[in-house]
């Protein structure tokens, strides 16, 4: 715990823990951002409640037409490879030779292998007002055809076969040299291939690609029903192959051709519903109708945006750090659906609702769908299908964020400048303070000219003000101190004049009488004290006035140090005066008469302390361009937290004596003297050898 409690942490200025505020303002955006992410789930609720409502709407329009479904429930299988899809087309096609048309309208192809890995049909199906549409795109290596043949069977054809209404037909396209395609009617009996009959509902071209053919074929609505398959046959240089979907000559093999129901369109339309994609669904998942556009759904959410917010270029990928940025251009992952066997569907299909939600690719959209089972006479018939994207909900976050992250970045940018401001300010001021403060006391601890004020009406400027009233109290206090030795001396002397020359005539008078001339004596003593006392206190205030008018000149301080030593070792003879000098001419700027008197002081003084027949030691030596001057002797040692105070003014350590005064001025004289010398005086005591040691350090020049 204690060393707990001796850790130093690291101090930090007013500026680094106002912007430790401004840093905790910045993150105003992270808490919005945390709350849009919450109001984005409850927007999804509510977009999910909204799908569900929609899609039991439709579920039970429909549940009102249950003949709709019983011919559309023809099979409760899965959609197997030889199944074929009639999507609806949203224009005819073009036979210009390709298959852009399809690509266009995202129809899901179908592709078929032959015996040979190499050879491949790729299959395109689709209607268009009564018309179907069919392109194969046959890839066969090496193909070799021939023109020249009277018969179809010899050398190329396709050969599509359908049932109608359980009516089993089979339809022949020959191949012509410009390109033309040529339909014929086939026997209904599969071991039959003539006549052929000529079949003109049935329209088509063909060219030849770098890979094989492209065969492009439009029927006649009326000449297919619910089942279909198709058999290409080719020559190439090497055998005859062909390509099939299954068997076309029975009618047991084909595959069925699954037809979206118009009249359930026709009602999905009919409920004017723009706002989500409408799958309708078999109860086996297959889809009969669909209604609506997926990029087109959730535009209701967003349809208050009139305008998008402001956002400049260089913040751009930052907005998109916290936005996201919503790819409006994305892939539809049921574009080419057309069945579903997803957890949701079979639910629906078992007669629950499902909810589900999916992540778009390339997009921070998700689709959401709900599914509604369709009633009938207490058994599932089909479900309902409706989604949506969070395209709506992904604007209005964007457009909402983006709002937010402006009006946070202009706040934290504003709140940050003035907080900045407002803390260098106050920094700034507290500085002053400081410096004031610390210029006001010099290195020797007097108050020196106080300008210190304030006029600002805060807190800081009635500290300032404060500061500076008080420090006006002490200052005048201790120029009162400083002054008062003049005054009591100026006050003094008259009285002690008129009562030595009382005393004086007191003695003439009784010169004979012994007792009176006893307590005459000692009225002179105690006068004579009270004298030393005024010239004690008058030579501290004169030499004080004397300091401040006199004129420095260059002393060499070794030679005046060895003059005084001779002259101490003779005055004090009751004590070894030792002094050492070095020997080289050490100049300081001075007085050598102040200089004589500090010193003077300050060997009275050791002499005053150090015991009888002991050294007092002298020693001046050089140090780092500085004269140093030490004076020690063995004697009482300084009281401990006396070292700088016995420098101050009526400061004594000395035991009380009735027939000495000591006002401890002795010292402050010294210590003043150093002062105008721009020396520098310590005490100390080296408690190792016994002693006390004076030590005065002059600046050389």
């Amino acid at each position: 715990m204690r060393k707990m409690l001796s850790l130093k942490f690291p101090r930090f200025n007013l500026r680094i823990k106002f912007l430790v505020i401004v840093l905790f303002l910045s993150a105003l955006p992270w808490f919005g951002y945390r709350y849009f992410n919450e109001l984005d789930v409850y927007l999804k609720q509510t977009q999910f409640h909204n799908l569900s409502n929609t899609s039991q709407a439709v579920a039970t329009a429909l549940q009102q037409r249950p003949k709709l479904f019983e011919r559309l429930n023809f099979s409760r299988d899965k959609i197997q490879p030889k199944d074929f899809y009639l999507y609806q087309l949203k224009h005819p096609v073009n036979f210009t030779g390709n298959t852009t048309d399809w690509q266009h309208s995202q129809i899901q192809e179908k592709v078929f292998r032959g015996e040979n890995k190499a050879d491949k049909a790729i299959v395109h199906l689709g209607q268009f007002e009564g018309q179907i549409y069919m392109s194969f795109d046959i890839s066969a290596p090496n193909l070799a055809l021939n023109f020249n043949s009277p018969s179809p069977y010899s050398s190329q054809y396709l050969q599509i076969s359908t049932i109608k209404n359980q009516h089993f037909s089979r339809y022949l396209l020959t191949f012509l040299a410009g390109g033309e395609l040529k339909g014929f009617s086939l026997p209904n009996e599969p071991a039959m291939i003539t006549p052929l009959t000529p079949e003109p509902d049935i329209e088509g071209n063909w060219i030849q690609t770098p890979n094989g053919m492209l065969l492009q074929v439009s029927f006649s609505k009326g000449l297919l029903g619910e089942s279909m398959a198709f058999e290409s046959y080719f020559h190439t240089i090497y055998a005859s192959r062909s390509i099939s979907s299954s068997s076309v000559n029975s009618p047991f093999t084909l595959g069925r051709l699954i037809e979206p129901s118009n009249d359930i369109e026709q009602i999905i339309d009919s409920l004017d519903n723009t706002d989500s994609r409408i799958w309708v669904l078999n109860h086996a998942g297959q889809v009969l109708a669909k209604g609506g556009e997926i990029h087109e759904s959730g535009q209701n959410w967003s349809s208050g945006i009139n305008k998008p917010s402001y956002v400049p270029d260089f913040l751009k990928p930052i907005y998109s750090w916290f936005i996201g940025s919503p790819n409006q251009n994305f892939i539809d992952p049921n574009r080419q659906q057309i069945q579903f066997d997803d957890p949701m569907t079979q639910r629906a299909l078992k007669g629950f609702k499902g909810q589900a939600e999916i992540g778009i690719a390339n997009s921070d959209m998700e689709l959401l769908s709900s599914a509604t089972p369709i009633w009938h006479q207490g058994i599932v018939v089909g479900a309902v299908l409706a989604q949506q994207t969070t395209q709506g909900i992904q604007d209005l976050r964007s457009h909402a964020m983006t709002s937010l992250l402006n009006t946070a970045l202009i706040v934290t940018l504003l709140a940050s400048t003035s907080m900045l401001i407002f803390a260098t300010s106050i920094s700034r001021r507290i500085t002053r303070l400081r410096d004031q403060a610390e210029s006001v006391i010099d290195s020797e601890g007097k108050i020196q000219a106080i300008d210190i004020d304030s006029r600002q009406a805060d807190e800081i400027g009635d500290l300032t003000r404060s500061f500076s009233s008080m420090l006006n109290r002490v200052e005048g206090y201790n120029h009162y101190l400083e002054n008062m030795s003049s005054r009591l001396s100026h006050e003094l002397r008259t009285p002690i004049t008129i009562v030595r020359s009382s005393l004086e005539h007191l003695e003439y008078k009784f010169a004979n009488d012994e007792f009176e001339t006893k307590y005459l004596s000692r009225a002179q003593q105690g006068l004579q004290r009270l004298n030393g006392i005024l010239n004690s206190m008058t030579e501290a205030t004169h030499l004080e006035a004397t300091l401040s008018n006199e004129q420095k000149e260059s002393i060499n301080l070794s030679e005046l140090i060895k003059q005084l030593g001779e002259m101490y070792q003779q005055i004090y003879s009751q004590h070894q005066i030792k002094v050492s000098v070095e020997d080289k001419e050490l100049y300081i700027s001075g007085i050598a008469d102040h200089l004589a008197q500090m010193l003077d002081k300050i060997i009275a003084n050791a002499s005053e302390f150090a015991k009888p027949e002991t050294e007092i030691a002298i020693v001046l030596k050089q140090k780092s361009g500085t004269a140093i001057l030490s004076i020690s002797n063995y004697g009482i040692p300084l009281p401990e937290g006396m070292e700088t105070d016995i420098f101050n003014s009526m400061v004594s350590i000395r035991t009380s004596d009735p027939q000495k005064t000591h006002l401890g001025l002795g010292l402050y004289i010294s210590a003043m003297i150093c002062r105008f010398h721009n020396a520098n005086i310590t005490a100390f005591n080296d408690r190792d050898q016994h002693k006390v040691t004076f030590e005065i350090k002059f600046p050389l020049i």
